[in-house]
């Protein structure tokens, strides 16, 4: 009898101890953070947030005079702040959580892509990306960005495989987010618009760039508007 030899896919147990590495770095870093002064008493642009977040999840002001930042991650805050009594802890544990999350969204990315290998290589790359896991540790966009961007990428690529209006009007959903997360982003946007929305050129070729165009409208005007009118208010 001939023996079939089947090949055993390793990319689980691959993936899964790439996912215990970026845990394993994130808990040493919070820890080595957690006996810092700046764990309780967050300074710069990481103090104006997490104010411009506890005064928003009280109620408070909507725009923080004198300080022009990005206006999702405040409000990122403000939710972990009122709804789950997060503290500066909590609000690490699930930035971190994020980037975990984010190290999966760019193997799903790379894979799509690239193959197995490339995203494997792709999320132990960021697991383990020292920039990535500090700012992740401080009150500020970046790690939401991120999570934001790896998100965005893996559900175009997603999207782009078959037709379905809700799939891209999710995916013009998550672009005005990140928009908000981060403004200077917006050429991006209009690049991935571009890109996937009029790569394929098949019947009802402008119903995906404008379903995309108004998720992204759906986000990025209510949001314009409540903060236009606010600094009316503070004048």
């Amino acid at each position: 009898m001939t023996e079939v030899k089947q090949k055993v896919d390793l990319t689980p147990i691959f993936l899964a101890g790439i996912v215990g590495v970026a845990i394993v770095c994130r808990v040493i870093y919070l820890i080595e953070l957690s006996s810092t002064p700046f764990f309780r008493f967050p300074v710069l642009d990481a103090e104006y947030y997490f104010r411009w977040g506890s005064k928003l999840a009280l109620g408070g002001v909507r725009v923080l005079p004198g300080f022009q930042g990005n206006p999702l991650y405040p409000y990122f805050l403000a939710f972990l702040i009122r709804f789950a009594q997060a503290g500066p802890l909590l609000i690490r544990i699930v930035q971190h959580g994020l980037g975990v999350i984010t190290c999966l969204l760019i193997f799903r990315s790379g894979t799509i892509l690239f193959g197995r290998k490339t995203g494997l290589v792709a999320a132990l790359f960021y697991a383990i990306y020292i920039p990535a896991i500090f700012y992740e540790g401080w009150f500020l966009s970046a790690s939401l960005t991120a999570f934001l961007a790896a998100a965005l990428l893996s559900s175009l690529l997603t999207a782009q495989k078959d037709f379905q209006r809700g799939r891209w009007l999710g995916c013009g959903l998550l672009a005005g987010l990140l928009i908000l997360a981060r403004p200077t982003l917006l050429p991006f946007g209009i690049l991935l618009w571009i890109i996937f929305a009029f790569k394929k050129r098949t019947a009802g070729l402008w119903v995906r760039p404008l379903l995309f165009l108004t998720g992204i409208l759906l986000i990025i005007t209510p949001a314009r508007s409540e903060e236009h009118t606010s600094e009316l208010q503070s004048h």
